[in-house]
């Protein structure tokens, strides 16, 4: 194994006291990654990252170092089901020439992966903590966010956060016994008292499944409210733009906006779904429901009620409606099409002032 810099190899300065080794295996054993601990003469350490395919192309094909002849078969180092059964020449080239020729160079090509002037002698990689290093200081960050699934056993499950399961505890660090699905992320591996609980009910998450920024609900409205069930009430007179919108818990979910019987595709800005009405109407008027589905999974994140403000007692804090009340004239009456241009300009308008308000 070769480890060590380009400035300290012109020094003669190498890492070639190896202390001890950790693999981080993966699932294909080829893309798993050994961490070796080197120290040099001067006390000083240094780790380097070898990927396990080169260790094994190496050990393959090299030739043994200061060995001429020709290579026994089977090949030193090969596996074979039994070791009793290896002929005696190859036994004797692996006692009498066990190093490779062709060295092994880390992932890094010019740089180890890390180098002190501590003098270590133990390695270990704490799949839990991200270690950040920078010029000033190192932080160390918590891989597992159990809290951020909290909501549900349906939550923690759909997150597949390998570090998580669910207990009656709610989203814990893994424990044994709690309930994962880190493969197929199915919520039917959750109790029925749990899916009972997550069933589709209107309540407000308390937590994201993703990092988002804050969005605000909706636009000042001339009367809103909560009722006991956590139902927003929004009372507004026609002819006002409206848009209601719900946050993107997940990037993996589906997200719409259902209105009696009738389902409304999201327009994504950010991490909300919006659902914009430009001009109030009638038909507007009613229970909205957005609703996040993944897999087998189905929730309400939010449900809105729109009821008609028919007496207005402040007029002042009326949206300004998207086609202002004008005299109808000759133009207006002869060319729809002027019409229309106004009514998209004014739609527009609208829609200009809600990406600054959510900005």
């Amino acid at each position: 194994f070769l480890c060590s810099d380009d400035v300290i190899i012109v020094q003669s300065l190498y890492f070639n006291r190896l202390q001890d080794i950790f693999v981080l295996h993966a699932e294909e054993w080829r893309d798993s990654q050994v961490y070796a601990l080197f120290t040099s003469s001067w006390n000083g350490t240094a780790v380097c990252v070898y990927s396990m395919a080169e260790i094994d192309r190496i050990f393959q094909n090299s030739p043994f170092k200061g060995y001429n002849e020709d290579i026994p078969n089977p090949r030193p180092g090969t596996c074979v089901p039994n070791s009793k059964d290896l002929p005696l020449a190859t036994v004797n080239v692996i006692k009498d020439h066990p190093e490779m020729t062709d060295w092994i160079h880390p992932i890094q090509p010019y740089t180890p992966f890390y180098i002190s002037n501590y003098y270590y002698t133990k390695i270990a990689v704490d799949r839990r903590k991200l270690v950040v290093g920078l010029s000033e200081q190192i932080s160390i960050l918590d891989l597992q966010r159990c809290q951020d699934y909290n909501v549900s056993c349906a939550e923690c499950v759909l997150a597949r956060d390998p570090y998580c399961a669910w207990t009656e505890a709610g989203c814990r660090p893994t424990v044994p016994g709690g309930i994962q699905n880190i493969n197929g992320g199915q919520t039917n591996v959750c109790p029925k008292t749990a899916e009972a609980e997550i069933a589709e009910e209107p309540k407000m998450p308390t937590s994201n499944r993703t990092r988002r920024d804050t969005q605000p609900s909706h636009p000042p409205s001339p009367s809103s409210s909560r009722n006991a069930l956590g139902v927003s009430v929004h009372s507004l007179p026609l002819d006002v733009p409206f848009y209601l919108s719900c946050p993107i818990d997940s990037y993996h979910a589906h997200y719409s906006w259902e209105h009696l019987g009738t389902t409304h595709p999201c327009l994504r800005l950010q991490a909300s779904c919006l659902h914009l009405i430009p001009s109030m109407q009638t038909e507007h008027y009613g229970n909205y429901r957005c609703v996040s589905k993944e897999r087998d999974y189905t929730r309400v994140v939010r449900e809105v009620r729109a009821t008609q403000l028919l007496n207005n007692p402040n007029p002042a804090v009326i949206t300004r409606p998207l086609r202002p009340a004008r005299p109808m004239n000759r133009e207006t009456k002869t060319n729809g099409g002027t019409a229309v241009m106004a009514g998209r300009f004014g739609t527009f308008a609208a829609l200009a002032i809600l990406v600054r308000l959510l900005q």
